[in-house]
């Protein structure tokens, strides 16, 4: 279901309340309706607005072209990142509007805004690798890397003694990235 920024799978009964709000709006046309037609537009809304009704609603548009999708179509540009507020080409830096015709279903937790400075994360990160700038510059790369999928060959690990700050670097990148970033458990 198109979400004003991404689509987002939904339950049965989303889908259910979905297709009961459309047959709201058509009840609410019904004042609209010449008045010979009144009463089998009456019966039809009556008999849409049953179960039966809504299961044949959303199994009759299954099937319709309009609608269908392949999961492969969804989020096949790695260098698009969804957000609440709209897509960002990570290459070009160019911000797009959210369209369902972009097929992104995942999304982050944060907007984004260019103008946007967080100086609490570069001081977070380069205090905890003990004020090596370059070592906080490539632990920063890395995180990039993994946020887009694309890390080549390599594999990344944050290795070091306990409290030293590894998942809560993971974990804030996990938060902002909403959707796209997910825990494996081993």
């Amino acid at each position: 279901m198109w979400d004003e920024s991404h689509w987002r799978s939904v339950s049965d009964a989303e889908a259910l309340q979905t297709a009961r709000s459309i047959t709201d709006d058509m009840v609410a046309e019904f004042l609209d309706v010449d008045d010979s037609d009144r009463v089998v537009f009456a019966k039809w809304c009556t008999k849409s607005r049953t179960l039966r009704g809504l299961q044949s609603m959303l199994t009759l548009s299954s099937g319709h072209r309009s609608v269908l999708a392949r999961v492969d179509e969804f989020d096949s540009r790695p260098y698009r990142l969804t957000t609440p507020s709209g897509v960002v080409d990570l290459k070009t830096l160019c911000f797009y509007d959210p369209s369902p015709r972009q097929k992104c279903s995942l999304i982050t937790a944060a907007l984004y805004d260019p103008e946007a400075a967080c100086p609490e994360w570069g001081s977070y990160v380069l205090e905890r690798v003990r004020g090596d700038k370059t070592m906080a510059t490539y632990l920063q790369q890395a995180l990039g890397q993994g946020c887009i999928g694309l890390t080549g060959e390599r594999m990344y690990f944050l290795h070091g003694p306990t409290h030293c700050g590894k998942t809560t670097i993971l974990e804030i990148v996990r938060m902002v990235l909403g959707s796209y970033a997910t825990v494996v458990r081993p």
